[in-house]
């Protein structure tokens, strides 16, 4: 939460506030096809503010090189086969558990997509002959006081959607790590 101030010149701006912050990761997910390979599902109670997301693609040595396009959306529906990595951590230790779930998906299961992209980026991969190319893209939500994508219910998603690009990849692995706090609505 923040709050309005107002500044030595009169002028009201907003603090950057702390709600509680959890983060979660996903390691190694083979890129099959155009997928929504990671998700966010709201919270049961309150709201999510997602503050931070980046993707990392590896293409191992002599696979073959490309790109893929990676962006955001807000799903109405969850993944068709959806695997939660686990709890997600608190940021501070005295933080209550999270509410919201952050799963990945096997194969090319698209939730229904509310909207267009949020954002998107490209991620490009290692040449075959040369040694293994990783690089990454970090969607950032928590500068310049930015309106983060807000999640307000455990029917709303933050999906990750990753899709062919000019050249597709072969052996691509991905990666994601995801920032959010959660504060009541």
């Amino acid at each position: 939460m923040s709050l309005l101030i107002k500044d030595a010149n009169g002028n009201i701006v907003s603090t950057p506030g702390f709600d509680p912050a959890y983060g979660a990761s996903c390691t190694a997910q083979a890129y099959v096809t155009a997928m929504t390979f990671a998700q966010l599902k709201g919270p049961t109670t309150g709201v999510a503010r997602v503050k931070r997301v980046t993707v990392t693609m590896t293409v191992g040595a002599g696979q073959t090189a490309g790109d893929l396009k990676v962006q955001l959306v807000k799903q109405s529906t969850a993944n068709t086969v959806a695997t939660s990595v686990g709890t997600p951590t608190p940021l501070n230790s005295t933080s209550s558990a999270a509410t919201s779930i952050f799963s990945t998906t096997s194969g090319s299961t698209l939730g229904t997509v509310t909207g267009t992209a949020i954002r998107s980026a490209r991620l490009g991969g290692a040449a075959a002959a040369g040694p293994t190319g990783t690089t990454s893209f970090t969607f950032d939500f928590s500068h310049n006081l930015d309106q983060a994508p807000v999640l307000n219910s455990a029917s709303e998603y933050l999906g990750i959607e990753v899709l062919n690009g000019t050249t597709t990849p072969t052996g691509a692995v991905l990666d994601a790590d995801i920032e959010w706090e959660e504060a009541s609505a």
